[in-house]
């Protein structure tokens, strides 16, 4: 009867998890039909199930009694079957099959990783007890992703009056995801560069691969580059929220402070809104001018401070990296939190995660291993443990450096560029930086720093977001990217510090909730700080859907605007020439509002460009340079024709720009049906195929 009575209750109390369990399935669901309304998108959910679901076994098998409940699989699985599934895709992609195959293959590495996992018996990992109150919580944080994408995602080629719209705080980081979706799905590997010729796409970009794999397959049937890349964002959100929570309880966060964590990590973030809302009120309520900010970049506009971008941003523009966010931090937490450091299997498993974590996201896996290392050698020198230190070394060692073998045989680097890291001190970040750290890191940079003073929790909790504190602030002031005028470290270090903060001050609130006399002003404290940090993320998730601000940002438009002739020219290139064909434009006048005007939108490659996001930029300056010169700025249309033919470029397109800065050029190309041939024109736009 005792049983009975005892067991009543916990069938009673699981109405709320399920029903905001509901809510969340509900709102994804709709969320995806928004983002593509056709029954050929279903396609692409399901593979990313497929993907995403064999991660859950893996996990499960590699905890085995440690997890009585599972839910920890749930809540990790995803995040790490995403990393070993698309592995497995690329490797069978890589040996000549495209099809859905490749896809249908790839979580075949997962299952094996689970079956050996299984047989070589689980990790003597530390866990909470999961239990009902993390449904309810993590129902609740998984909210968060369709908050802050559902409005953002629908204005992604929105139909307008004048075109179809596209915005981002830049769009830069949409329309470059779009670039290299495009060229995956052409099947060669390691893809080729598609902004000067005769090279490989010196990036990592098998963060983007699967986008790449599934839009080579469903692109046929209908649905979008757009589509295929904003479902796997949403997917890839959701699966990283899951293991931001598992992260934050495994820290010794209770359930609803390790919720409240993860909300203030992508939503009260940042005290730079509340900053330009401050100075807009003394200046007398100028709050317009919030919709003309890159607002999250204050630090860096009004201070000339290093930007760090709230992880908010993670969800809007750059969901591939998560994945690769997952699998570091996952080495990272293993190591930490692992009861037997000695164990083959630790050193073993957190290689081959922080591996796997350098192939999607590099210069994040860099960091984290510059934590993890030192960890690892502080765990096994506190185990006495002498004689395995070597061991594990070489254990851990060798998956990293497989993956780097790896990395240099898909062309992420040029070895003949050099190094793509600088170090020494950074004058961006030692710019007024208590002042830039306080606006970049709001709320959380308090709690950081009281909850490392906690020399106990670290010792038993901490260890792994202590280290991780340290290697990233290292890296904030100490390391630099070349060509990137000193900023570009700030995004990835910046966004680790956010997520080590937000699992620091979740731990310290569950400890003070625990002492009865300092609970309710601590949670106080604590909210009152985070009140004002919620300005930025909001003005910036708005500002990232607001299509009706077609005002001039700083070198950029803020939407973007492909016109219907510009469409129609576009849509010619992507059906009436071949893939690997060379299209271009003159890309100096158009800069950063068109450099990715022909690879994203048209799919096609070209022979000089200007890319945001490759380093170093002299050799794509000096191509785009010869461009100018040799071909729109040349005296004859033979000369233009010879500087084509050299570059090995297949079609000029001519516009309003080209025409405008070069117009006694193109009038000549135009006139010259024996070197230039017209295949294509309308109101705005002329094609000219260049005669061999």
């Amino acid at each position: 009867m005792a049983a009975a009575r005892g067991h009543a209750p916990r069938r009673d109390v699981m109405w709320m998890p399920r029903l905001l369990l509901l809510a969340v399935a509900a709102t994804t669901v709709a969320e995806v039909i928004v983002i593509a309304p056709s029954w050929s998108a279903l396609l692409v959910v399901l593979t990313i199930g497929w993907m995403a679901l064999p991660g859950v076994v893996l996990v499960r098998r590699a905890l085995g009694a440690r997890d009585p409940s599972g839910l920890a699989a749930w809540f990790i699985g995803p995040a790490i079957g995403f990393g070993f599934s698309v592995f497995g895709a690329l490797l069978v992609w890589a040996g000549g099959l495209h099809n859905w195959m490749a896809l249908a293959g790839g979580p075949l590495l997962t299952w094996l990783a689970a079956a050996l996992a299984g047989r070589c018996g689980g990790l003597s990992l530390r866990l909470p007890a999961f239990d009902r109150r993390d449904l309810v919580a993590v129902a609740i944080v998984l909210l968060i992703v369709p908050l802050v994408t559902f409005a953002p995602y629908d204005h992604v080629r929105e139909p307008v009056a004048d075109g179809e719209a596209y915005r981002a705080y830049f769009t830069a980081d949409f329309v470059w995801a779009m670039t290299v979706t495009a060229e995956l799905a052409k099947g060669q590997v390691p893809p080729a560069n598609p902004f000067i010729r005769g090279g490989a796409l010196h990036y990592y970009w098998m963060a983007h691969f699967l986008s790449g794999a599934l839009y080579r397959n469903v692109g046929p049937l209908g649905v979008t580059a757009e589509q295929v890349i904003l479902l796997d964002g949403l997917g890839f959100g959701l699966a990283f929220v899951l293991f931001f929570y598992a992260l934050t309880r495994m820290a010794c966060a209770n359930p609803a402070f390790a919720a409240l964590g993860v909300a203030a990590g992508f939503l009260a973030n940042s005290y730079e809104g509340f900053n330009r809302l401050w100075l807009s009120f003394r200046q007398g309520g100028a709050y317009s001018s919030m919709t003309t900010l890159n607002i999250d970049a204050v630090t860096r506009w009004f201070y000339q401070g290093m930007p760090v971008d709230g992880l908010q941003r993670m969800l809007l523009y750059q969901p591939h990296h998560l994945t690769g966010y997952a699998l570091a931090l996952a080495a990272l937490w293993l190591v930490t939190f692992a009861d037997d450091i000695t164990e083959i299997s630790v050193a073993l498993w957190a290689g081959v995660l922080l591996g796997l974590g350098f192939l999607f996201s590099t210069f994040t896996a860099i960091i984290v291993g510059v934590a993890l290392g030192p960890l690892f050698a502080i765990r096994l020198v506190a185990a006495k443990a002498w004689g395995a230190t070597w061991r594990a070394a070489v254990l851990g060692a060798v998956p990293v450096a497989v993956a780097i073998a790896v990395s240099f045989a898909l062309g992420y680097t040029d070895p003949a560029q050099g190094t793509l890291m600088q170090l020494g001190p950074n004058p961006v970040a030692f710019h007024a930086w208590p002042f830039m750290l306080l606006l970049s890191f709001g709320p959380l940079l308090f709690a950081g720093v009281v909850g490392l003073a906690r020399v106990q929790w670290v010792k038993e909790y901490g260890g792994g977001a202590a280290a991780l504190v340290v290697s990233a602030l290292a890296f904030y002031f100490f390391v630099d990217v070349p060509d990137e005028q000193g900023v570009w470290v700030g995004w990835r270090s910046g966004h680790l510090l956010l997520i080590s903060f937000s699992i620091i001050g979740a731990a310290l609130l569950t400890r003070a909730w625990a002492m009865k006399t300092i609970r309710v002003p601590a949670l106080a404290v604590a909210l009152m700080a985070l009140l004002p940090a919620t300005a930025t993320p909001a003005i910036d998730v708005y500002n990232a859907q607001d299509i009706t601000n077609r005002r001039q940002g700083p070198g950029f438009p803020w939407t973007l605007i492909i016109t219907p002739p510009e469409r129609e020219a576009l849509e010619w290139l992507r059906h009436n020439t071949r893939p690997t064909a060379v299209v271009q434009f003159e890309p100096h006048e158009r800069g950063s509002t068109w450099w990715c005007y022909l690879t994203a939108f048209a799919e096609r490659r070209m022979a000089a460009g200007l890319p945001g996001a490759m380093i170093p930029r002299r050799p794509y300056e000096l191509a785009t340079e010869t461009v100018r010169e040799g071909i729109f700025g040349a005296s004859t249309a033979r000369d233009a024709h010879l500087i084509a033919q050299e570059m090995q470029i297949d079609y000029l397109l001519i516009g309003p720009i080209e025409r405008h800065f070069h117009r006694s050029t193109t009038l000549q190309l135009e006139k010259a049906p024996d070197l230039f041939t017209e295949v294509f024109r309308n109101a705005t736009i002329t094609i000219l195929a260049v005669r061999r």
